[in-house]
């Protein structure tokens, strides 16, 4: 069984309780199901949309009906970077993807998550908040109900949660810190590139320089859009492609593309807590720079 738990901050007194609900981007629809099947409850009284909250209240929500779990458990050592009972941040290895469309697909970050959640008598969904590519490594964020879901969901579409990545390019800046700003839209010609273009939609990318070895740069990226493989296109339109990344040219060979997710920062959805949560660089992305054997 799974429940939503939390007593309520100074900010929420006086809050309609469709209201409090609504703060969290929560779909009406959600809100109605939640509220007209008493599955909300102040103090261990069922609660209603138009039910007052006040300072240090008690809430408990049921939220069985959107927590069925039909994806299978696979195990997999997690590197578990931050925890509570609301979300959970792992360290995506190299080479997974997030999930399948296909429910019994395994070998997925979603396999190794219901595994997680299994072995510790959880029973939540697996509910991924953001993706990384099947070469990105690093931070990834996974919400354990779905109104802390909605939360951090919304927060990534308004550019309110923060995340940075570390690459390895080719090359060397002449300017070592700086912005990119060029469209980016789908590539006629080679299904699952994305190219700059005019015709696409902005994307905005803030690099900076961390060093400089034999030819490539170790460079600190903060994204101010989400597109499709916005990093590898961005960096390879200004000559500098990630070095791996033979799909948008460069001329490094490697297992992988060089990418790795390093911190995510965001104001907590439920406690309003400041939450920057980093992941080291992996060995191989050093080793490469270092141009050591892996």
């Amino acid at each position: 069984m799974s429940y939503f738990l939390v007593n309520i901050k100074k900010e929420y007194d006086g809050y309609l309780f469709s209201d409090f609900l609504s703060s969290f981007s929560l779909a009406n629809d959600k809100i109605k199901y939640l509220l007209n099947n008493k599955c909300c409850y102040i103090n261990g009284q069922v609660a209603n949309a138009e039910s007052k909250l006040k300072t240090d209240d008690s809430i408990c929500i049921d939220t069985n009906h959107y927590d069925d779990n039909d994806i299978i458990p696979e195990e997999r050592d997690l590197n578990i970077l931050y925890e509570d009972e609301y979300l959970l941040i792992v360290s995506k290895p190299a080479k997974c993807i997030i999930y399948s469309d296909d429910s019994k697909k395994t070998k997925t970050m979603a396999n190794y998550i219901s595994n997680y959640y299994l072995k510790n008598d959880l029973s939540y969904k697996v509910r991924h908040v953001h993706r990384l590519d099947f070469d990105t490594t690093g931070c990834l964020i996974y919400a354990k109900d779905i109104i802390t879901h909605s939360a951090l969901s919304a927060m990534v579409e308004h550019k309110t949660l923060t995340r940075k990545y570390l690459a390895i390019v080719e090359g060397v800046f002449p300017k070592k810190k700086g912005k990119v700003d060029y469209s980016i839209g789908k590539d006629r010609h080679i299904n699952s590139k994305m190219i700059v273009s005019k015709t696409g939609k902005r994307a905005l990318t803030n690099y900076q320089v961390l060093d400089e070895k034999n030819n490539k740069s170790l460079v600190e990226l903060k994204l101010e859009t989400g597109r499709t493989h916005q990093i590898r296109v961005h960096m390879a339109y200004i000559k500098h492609p990630l070095v791996g990344d033979k799909l948008y040219g460069s001329n490094i060979s490697f297992e992988r593309v060089l990418l790795h997710s390093s911190c995510v920062e965001f104001i907590h959805p439920i406690t309003k807590e400041l939450l920057i949560v980093k992941d080291v660089m992996p060995i191989d992305m050093k080793m490469n720079f270092e141009n050591k054997k892996s």
